[in-house]
């Protein structure tokens, strides 16, 4: 059953009504201007924004646009010229809900008339694009968010594509109890104003809350008007304006629904809607008014019976999540009176998943700037994103924790004064250099209290004593103190004073420079002499002044049998040795030592210092340190990881800890599962571990998982510039997690790490020995496989969890697990794929918990995924393939709204084979030719009465016509059998069949090519996306992969409704061996669409595919003929024509004259830059295909 819970607020008994002029929850800020003012219509009183930001410059928009239609807000901008990221920091109420609105116009203020391109961050996450379609365009950005901190920035961000601006920025503080979400924050999507009254905007002072609502009609309704007072004795909380809900919809034809759509361009898109109701008639004794409102023909909430003249509001508390909606409201059975609706809101969740720096940190540097009056580029967070950190901080990052300052460089910066006393509150704070200041005044006690490792105070004005307790911490080792410089200060046992130098003094270390040198010059011959000996890892044993996470350090034995008090505790074995407990300036520290007995125990140790020593992230282990003493005694030093390994929690080893909730399992998955996507694709070369299983998944004091023990890895070499797609090995790793098609052909790539990790995630959801000693179903795949076909997921899961998790999560799960394992690694998917899949599976859950927790009937707004399908739980996958199944594909699949992948290779589903005289039948004798080509001839025809469909007959005179007949038959009928076409035509004929082995589906509008010039710029760009779509299905969700190896705009054929479709599969050709990058031919296709490449070395790949499609978005864009001949017989390929366009800059010249100018230049310049990538001569410089679509939908958006 559906169910989706709505709540009703009524307005006639909860609050008094807001009057109108308070503006004392707003913040008004007019962008670049220079004074402040109160607008004449709306009497918002706007400051300027000097205030709140110390970057940018302030402009004003071109006369033209300074105009009374143009509110006064958009006559001044403040744009951004320097700094990538510049930021406004307002201060807000803490936990307390907001209406955040950015407003930019271009107005050709610089007089270029080139339009910017940029991103806004709200705190340190992207919240959207800016991208204006021309110099007029007027955009609004709208979210409703509760910060976490007293204040927030909202940044503008230049992503290369022109300066960042910005007109306006406004704050509406709004009650908590309105538009609440599970998680994430609410963007608007529409906010209409239905049967409008005025047919302008509404706002502030009609709105309490300066919320912006447009008119919206529709002509199958009728409106009601009532010039009453709304809400005359209180409103409900939401408070729409009295001028939105003097006014409503209701439909014509009385018997009818009110209905509204809406389609999702992304289907993940998570959805929230507020419906607003009020009686606007008096109602006779005989009458009634009462609806249901109903969502994809499910009901949400009913009876609604709204009050005269007072507001009812209905909304969603749980997210809604589909592609499509149809909201539905219609009267109920005992109803006299139609349906009505006064106004609805629509809103989009945006996730900000990036934590805020902890707010005292923040206060603190902020403080910090505002005493010493620092002019550095700090603005916004100051740790987060990575990308824009603070010149000067380092922060630490631990899992899902808040960023902390750790380090803080204010060297050479001008410090004027004391040692400011906010610093005190960088309690996190490791290293702290101020040298080379004219900072006055004592070293202040704080100092000491703070876990300094490193602290500069060199070359200032101090004066006073340095405090004992820093001079005792310089002494034990654990500071690294540097106070010389400061005459008037006194040191006690340290000196605060430079030595003296002399010039003797230059002389020789410049002499020791070039000793060093020389020396390091011998060493390096040295080692590229002795190949066949280890290689010596040199490194400095120092007192470091860096940070345990930052160290790399060489310790010598005696060092590591001081740190282990000689090797007391021992907390691990391996085969490589034992590890033992240890501490390392009171931090907790692992030591990996090497036993003697060990074989390959040195090569390993080798190989995982190496690695180590170049790889960083959060989701890897950290390497302290090391120590490699004449060859036997060997160490590694690595953080400690408190919680010991996965596979001890799992396996019940640590009783000492609870069972690991779901949500717990997800979360290790994931950070395991992000440190393999980087092993494979944050390093160059990609690296593969080689040995993922549970015992190398460590967990520290938060259970934060961090892959371990890289002592097997192997990297990729890079031949050509090109990464390989495998390397040969000898075979190694565990058995059970042992990748069998690496053991079967020696064959290392990162897909055999995905077979381990899918294994470690089976471990995860079932708890079960990867390997049994049962006589079947002994690997933990196998069994896994053995129960699913019960199709019960309780006897999958780790009874120990007693069914407290979200069944669709685990189902999801076991999907990717069994994905993981698949014997085939060409169907394996990569770890970005699975670390995005299970961020799905933990947002699931979450929403469980959460909804679980916050209210007892908080569920998840569909209960579409406990679908019956002959068994009990239908799961977002289903794989009913290598079986025996006949019959037709039933409807049913289509209507499954969770089902996302359907797998049926082998399936006994035959299109149907038709005999000659059923051919003459179809055709009516061949009575109409639609077209002809190389193949033979193509009749119109309607089969069983009902479908119209295409008939291409093989002419007796084609050569390789009857070969192509059947390479077009075989790939139709293997890889489409499941498409289903729904066209109707003129004529009556309805789709009731699938495609025909032997016959295709009929197009009213012919080829791309024979309509080009009647198409419009935005008709062109969507016929170029869904042709794009079909190759990028036929190249990656072809198992294996298809090159249709004839593209070109004769093949893309158009339906009724102008949907493009790719035809003519006669010359396509697979990849048969898995990995392969490409296949050798002999070349085929059409001069002028053949990829030169290809043409040359008989070598086809997906490029090739690519390089002709982009000759076809060529023809789209010009209209022009692939291959022209002038007057003089000389040929000039498009390509040339268009490079030559290209070199006059003017993108009119380029586009065809038939669209007389009416499409956005951007939105052309961008396609044309996508062809003119696509026709690269090289194919690796070519992008793929998915990327050609993703690219074509912003040229659309654009438009």
């Amino acid at each position: 059953m559906f169910k989706c819970f709505l709540f009703a607020v009524f307005g006639f008994a909860l609050i008094a009504p807001l009057h109108a002029q308070d503006q004392s929850g707003f913040i008004s800020i007019d962008c670049g201007s220079s004074s402040s003012y109160t607008d004449q219509t709306t009497g918002i009183e706007y400051v300027t924004d000097a205030t709140f930001i110390d970057t940018g410059v302030s402009n004003s928009v071109s006369v033209s646009y300074r105009i009374d239609a143009n509110p006064q807000l958009l006559w001044t901008l403040r744009s951004f010229p320097e700094a990538t990221r510049n930021c406004y920091n307002v201060g807000l109420l803490r936990s307390n809900r907001y209406l955040i609105r950015a407003t930019f116009l271009y107005g050709n203020y610089d007089g270029q008339g080139k339009i910017p391109q940029f991103d806004m961050h709200v705190g340190p996450n992207v919240f959207d694009s800016v991208i204006m379609a021309n110099e007029s365009t007027i955009i609004t950005k709208e979210i409703i968010h509760m910060p976490t901190s007293n204040y927030i920035d909202i940044c503008l961000v230049n992503t290369g594509r022109g300066t960042p601006f910005i007109s306006g920025l406004e704050f509406r503080l709004l009650k908590n109890t309105t538009y609440v979400s599970q998680s994430g924050s609410l963007d608007r999507f529409a906010r209409l104003d239905v049967a409008s009254t005025t047919n302008e905007t509404i706002r502030f002072k009609d709105d309490v809350y300066d919320r912006i609502w447009a008119p919206y009609h529709y002509f199958e309704w009728a409106e009601l008007r009532n010039n009453g007072t709304i809400d005359a004795t209180g409103s409900n909380d939401f408070h729409p304006p009295a001028n939105v809900m003097r006014s409503a919809a209701t439909p014509i034809n009385e018997d009818k629904a009110l209905e509204l759509t809406i389609n999702m361009d992304d289907p993940t898109s998570k959805f929230y809607v507020y419906l607003h109701f009020c009686e606007l008639v008096v109602l006779n004794a005989n009458q009634s008014r009462s609806f249901n409102i109903s969502l994809n023909g499910n009901q949400l909430y009913g009876p609604v019976v709204p009050d005269y003249l007072f507001t009812t509001t209905i909304y969603t508390p749980t997210v809604l999540s589909q592609s499509s909606y149809k909201f539905s409201i219609q009267k109920t059975e005992n109803s006299t009176l139609p349906p009505i609706l006064n106004g609805i809101e629509f809103f989009t969740v945006k996730d900000l998943f990036q934590s805020e720096t902890v707010p005292k940190d923040v206060d603190a540097i902020l403080s910090i700037k505002s005493v010493y009056a620092l002019k550095r580029d700090w603005g916004g967070d100051p740790c987060a994103p990575l990308a824009y950190v603070w010149d000067g901080v380092n922060c630490s990052y631990s899992g899902y924790d808040p960023p902390k300052i750790t380090s803080l460089d204010l060297s050479s910066s001008g410090l004027i004064g004391e040692i400011a006393p906010s610093l005190s509150n960088l309690t996190n704070l490791q290293s702290l250099d101020l040298s080379n200041n004219n900072l006055t005044g004592p070293v202040p006690e704080f100092l000491s209290q703070l876990p300094l490792t490193v602290l500069n105070l060199q070359d200032n004005m101090l004066t006073g004593s340095v405090p004992i307790e820093l001079i005792k911490k310089s002494e034990a080792g654990l500071l690294s103190l540097s106070v010389g410089g400061n005459s008037n200060l006194l040191c006690s046992s340290i000196s605060c004073k430079k030595k003296k130098t002399s010039v003797v003094a230059p002389v020789v270390a410049s002499v020791a420079a070039l000793l060093f040198l020389l020396i390091v010059a011998f060493a390096t011959f040295l080692g590229l002499k002795r190949k066949k000996q280890h290689a010596l890892l040199v490194g400095k044993h120092n007192k470091t002044n860096e940070s345990l996470e930052l160290k790399k350090r060489r310790f010598t034995y005696s060092e590591i049998l001081e740190i282990t008090n000689n090797l007391e505790t021992i907390i691990g074995e391996g085969g490589f040795g034992k590890v033992y407990l240890g501490f390392l300036e009171e931090n907790e520290v692992a030591v990996k030592i090497l036993s003697l007995s060990s074989r390959q125990g040195y090569t390993q140790f080798l190989a995982e210092v190496k690695l180590l020593m170049r790889v960083h992230h959060r989701n890897l282990t950290t390497l302290v340190g090391y120590c490699d003493e004449d060859d036997t005694k060997i160490a590694l030093v690595y953080e400690y990881m408190a919680n010991g390994n996965l596979s001890q929690h799992l396996s019940g080893v640590n009783t000492s800890s609870s069972i690991l909730s779901w949500e717990g399992r997800l979360r290790i998955a994931m950070e395991a599962g992000q440190g393999l996507e980087y092993l494979h694709n944050g390093c160059k070369p990609p690296i593969v571990h080689r040995d993922v299983k549970t015992a190398n998944i460590l967990l520290n004091d938060k259970f934060q998982a961090k892959m371990a023990d890289f002592g097997l890895s192997k990297s990729f070499p890079v031949e050509g510039g090109t990464n390989i797609s495998h390397v040969s090995t000898v075979v190694a790793g565990t058995p059970g997690y042992l990748d069998p098609e690496y053991y079967v052909s020696s064959r290392l790539s990162e897909k055999s790490d995905v077979f381990s990790f899918g294994v470690v995630l089976l471990e995860i959801i079932t708890c079960r020995p990867v390997i049994t000693n049962t006589e079947e179903n002994n690997h933990i795949s196998q069994w896994v496989s053995y129960m699913l076909t019960s199709g019960d997921i309780n006897t999958i899961v780790d009874p120990r969890l007693q069914g407290d998790f979200d069944t669709n999560s685990v189902w999801k799960a076991v999907e990717l697990a069994m994905a993981c394992v698949s014997q085939s690694s060409s169907r394996r998917p990569n770890m970005n794929q699975i670390v995005v899949e299970l961020k799905e599976c933990l947002a699931m859950e979450l929403n469980r918990r959460q909804g679980r927790n916050g209210n007892d009937q908080s569920q998840d707004s569909y209960e579409m995924f406990t679908v019956n399908m002959t068994t009990g739980l239908a799961p977002l996958a289903r794989d009913l393939s290598n079986n025996s199944l006949t019959g037709v594909v039933p409807d049913f699949l289509s209507e499954l709204a969770s089902l996302t992948v359907l797998t049926y290779d082998s399936f006994e589903l035959k299109s149907r084979q038709f005999t000659y005289s059923e051919i003459l039948k179809i055709t009516n004798n061949f009575e109409r030719v639609l077209g002809k080509g190389g193949f033979g001839t193509v009749y119109e025809g309607c089969v069983d009465d009902s479908q119209l469909v295409a008939v291409k007959m093989l002419s007796q005179s084609s050569a390789q016509g009857y070969k192509q007949f059947q390479t077009e038959s075989i790939t139709l009928d293997h890889y489409f059998s499941l498409i289903i076409l729904n066209l109707t035509t003129n004529q009556g004929c309805k789709v009731q069949t699938k495609v025909n082995q032997h016959v295709l589906t009929f197009f009213s509008m012919d080829a791309v090519d024979r309509n080009i010039d009647l198409l419009n710029w935005e008709e062109r760009l969507q016929i170029a996306i869904e042709a794009a779509q079909g190759l990028e299905y036929l190249h990656n969700g072809c198992k294996p992969p298809i090159i249709h190896r004839d593209v070109k705009s004769t093949n893309i054929l158009l339906n009724e409704k102008l949907q493009a479709k790719l035809a003519d599969f006669g010359l396509s050709r697979t990849f048969q061996s898995e990995g392969v990058t490409h296949v050798s031919t002999i070349v085929a296709g059409t001069p002028g669409y053949l990829d030169p490449e290809y043409y040359i070395s008989n070598r086809l790949n997906e490029k090739s595919d690519v390089y002709s499609f982009g000759i076809v978005l060529l023809e789209i864009i010009s209209s022009r003929p692939v291959i022209a001949e002038n007057y003089d017989h000389e040929k000039t390929h498009i390509t040339q024509w268009v490079n030559l366009m290209l070199a006059k800059g003017d993108i009119n010249n380029m586009v065809d004259p038939n669209l007389e100018g009416q499409f956005d230049t951007n939105s052309v310049w961008k396609a044309v830059e996508i062809a003119m990538t696509c026709v690269s001569p090289t194919p690796n410089t070519r992008p793929n295909m998915n990327h050609v679509v993703m690219e074509l939908n912003e040229c659309l958006a654009i438009e």
